[in-house]
């Protein structure tokens, strides 16, 4: 290992508790919280499926810059994503001179999207910030498949993020007509739901490129608890601090329920993802954490 200073890859997954897990950091004295909780600028890089994340940064950034004033906070903070995407040195560097700005020893990016980082991408950013003498600690944070996407589904709908052009090859003009039961038959088949839920594939690419000794593994079920935490602290490398439990982070509140029918079909669905996680972190486990794991009727 490099030094004692640590670099954190949030690997997500999408609504698992990433928010929740920044803000406890944050609350730490050796974290640097850095300008975004999610950069996503490796993802913008090395994940075809994010091309358009990659497009909409460089036509803000565009934006703003055309603009003979002087700018916000907020604008100057597309400016820098724009820059950090198209030299990616000044992405690990930036981390660097955050740690020794701030005098901390910790840093990251929680991008849930990172979880469709290639192996390439994932050994590109140990190159570098090896380089720079600081070690990276992948994170990658699990939730049930069906309450995921679920969630997903919600906080789209409450942020406003389904797009009708993505839906109008469909034959749909307003995606936002239909109920979750509809929505949910459709979008775990588009590729940016498909990336997000595919749990076998972010977690073969982390054992294939990281040391075992440096790689978290946590659930969404059992993450609030002080035994949970404590292992995550002391398996990142940071002094435990005594969590807020009562602190909600990006909360998507259910507000309907879903049809026995809907519950089924993406029970099946999700079929390979919840037999793979029970394989590799023991079934009797996941059928504690994820009770549809052995109930195929939803």
């Amino acid at each position: 290992m490099p030094n004692n200073k640590i670099f954190i890859l949030g690997m997500g997954a999408q609504k698992s508790g990433t928010s929740w897990l920044y803000r406890y950091l944050d609350n730490t004295d050796e974290f640097e919280r850095g300008i975004f909780k999610e950069y996503h600028v490796l993802d913008a890089i090395f994940c075809p499926e994010m091309k358009g994340r990659y497009k909409k940064t460089m036509k803000v950034a565009s934006q703003v810059l055309s603009q003979k004033k002087k700018l916000p906070i907020s604008q100057q903070r597309f400016v820098h994503r724009a820059s950090l995407t198209l030299h990616p040195q000044y992405y690990y560097d930036h981390f660097v001179n955050l740690l020794q700005k701030h005098n901390k020893r910790i840093v990251g990016d929680f991008s849930p999207t990172h979880c469709a980082l290639p192996k390439a991408a994932l050994q590109e950013v140990i190159k570098e910030f090896y380089k720079r003498d600081i070690d990276v600690k992948p994170v990658f944070l699990m939730r049930d498949p069906i309450e995921r996407v679920w969630s997903a589904l919600r906080m789209a709908r409450r942020d406003k993020l389904l797009r009708k052009d993505d839906f109008q090859r469909l034959g749909i003009s307003d995606p936002y007509k239909l109920s979750d039961d509809e929505l949910l038959r459709i979008l775990p088949d588009t590729p940016g739901y498909m990336i997000r839920s595919n749990y076998q594939k972010t977690i073969e690419n982390i054992d294939d490129i990281f040391p075992r000794n440096d790689i978290t593994y946590a659930f969404y079920e059992e993450l609030f608890t002080e035994t949970s935490i404590k292992k995550i602290a002391d398996k990142i490398g940071f002094g435990y601090v005594k969590p807020n439990f009562n602190e909600v982070a990006n909360s998507s509140p259910k507000k309907s329920t879903l049809s026995p029918e809907t519950l089924t079909y993406l029970r099946k669905r999700y079929d390979d993802v919840y037999h793979f996680v029970g394989d590799r972190f023991g079934s009797e486990r996941i059928a504690n954490l994820w009770p549809r794991y052995q109930n195929i009727e939803g």
